[in-house]
């Protein structure tokens, strides 16, 4: 192949491959299936939320009165959901085959099919992540679009206020408050779950930012515990890895650690939008809602397992705007194709409506490593 240099315009080198250079896509809250899909027909929804009251009963003697205790009554409201709308259209036109030789080759003509799959392939990757960063949302309990814009306030919607934790391991000198911090986390969500049942308060997963997993992690009153835990696992005797958990689909292992029934994962997800801004998936916020702290801050949730029924995470999906699948439920994705007029090329247009949601707001709660700044 001739290649074209500053020093000599005629040289020769061989082409031994392609190098493909693609940003990470994250994919753990996807991994996890914690959300239950909710199709709708329609692209918004009403959720009836039905509290009861219920109370202890006071003795009565029936045989001096017929006086008896009536049982409270439900309460029920209506919130509303409007679900988020998306639409991609691609191009795939002669331009982009025609005299094209495929990357990698010396020679070969680009083709119709590898264009197309890669086409493809792109558009599905790009509703990935934009699904695992809706959900990462609705773990947090505030839905926000790319650019910035609030489409849903689980808090606000459900009238409840949304509970913080300070589980002080940036304080080194710090040692039985770390205990007292994670049980009082676990007892919010026993006493809070509104499920009525008894949860396991030890079946709680915690996403961490870096900063927070490596000042857990070497805490000199955790340290101890963090590397026994690791070394009854002969990979990493063998390898000294200290990481312990699953897949993401970027990282091999994930960081994790078990302590008093609660799992800590690092978890360093984070997408590019279209401005160029970088959004990190585990990000809090200081009480006046509008200035990021990215440093040192988690997000608890529990485990679907931990309350009855698996309806405490849902995403709802609504069918898009076509005559054919008007007031049909709606499904993850769509994608159509179209020729274009005078066989100038083809459109791929692809569809996603949908909103991820939590059903109890009230058991999203934030970890900090240090307090809040107001």
């Amino acid at each position: 192949m001739l290649v074209t240099t500053p020093e000599s315009r005629y040289m020769l080198a061989d082409l031994t491959g392609v190098v493909n250079q693609l940003p990470n896509q994250y994919g753990y809250l996807n991994s996890l299936n914690l959300f239950t899909a909710a199709p709708t027909t329609q692209h918004s929804f009403i959720l009836e939320v039905e509290k009861s009251d219920i109370r202890l009963l006071d003795a009565q003697d029936s045989r001096l009165s017929r006086k008896a205790d009536a049982l409270g009554s439900n309460a029920a409201r209506q919130i509303a959901f409007p679900l988020i709308p998306y639409k991609v259209v691609e191009a795939l036109t002669p331009e982009e085959i025609q005299g094209v030789r495929q990357v990698g080759t010396a020679n070969t003509p680009e083709t119709e099919q590898r264009v197309r799959a890669r086409k493809l392939a792109k558009i599905r990757t790009s509703f990935d992540i934009t699904n695992e960063f809706l959900k990462a949302g609705a773990i947090k309990g505030r839905i926000f679009d790319a650019d910035g814009t609030l489409r849903l306030d689980l808090f606000a919607q459900f009238g409840v206020t949304k509970k913080t934790v300070v589980i002080p391991v940036a304080d080194t000198s710090a040692t039985s408050a770390i205990d007292a911090a994670i049980e009082e986390l676990k007892a919010y969500m026993e006493d809070n779950a509104g499920a009525g049942t008894i949860i396991n308060g030890e079946d709680i997963t915690v996403l961490v930012d870096s900063a927070f997993f490596a000042a857990l992690t070497s805490h000199p009153y955790m340290r101890d515990a963090y590397l026994q835990q690791q070394t009854v696992l002969s990979y990493q005797q063998i390898t000294g890895s200290l990481r312990t958990g699953r897949a993401d689909g970027v990282q091999a292992r994930m960081s994790e650690f078990h302590y008093r029934g609660v799992t800590f994962v690092e978890y360093r997800g984070q997408f590019m939008d279209n401005r160029g801004k970088v959004h990190k998936l585990v990000e809090s916020y200081n009480t006046a809602g509008d200035t990021a702290i990215t440093t040192g801050v988690g997000h608890a949730f529990p485990n679907v397992t931990s309350l009855a029924g698996s309806d405490l995470f849902q995403i709802a999906y609504a069918p898009p705007f076509k005559m054919g699948y008007a007031n049909t439920l709606g499904q993850p994705l769509y994608v159509f194709e179209y020729e274009k007029p005078r066989d100038e090329g083809i459109d791929f247009e692809a569809h996603s409506i949908l909103m991820p949601f939590c059903t109890r707001p009230q058991l999203l709660v934030d970890i900090l490593a240090e307090p809040r700044p107001a």
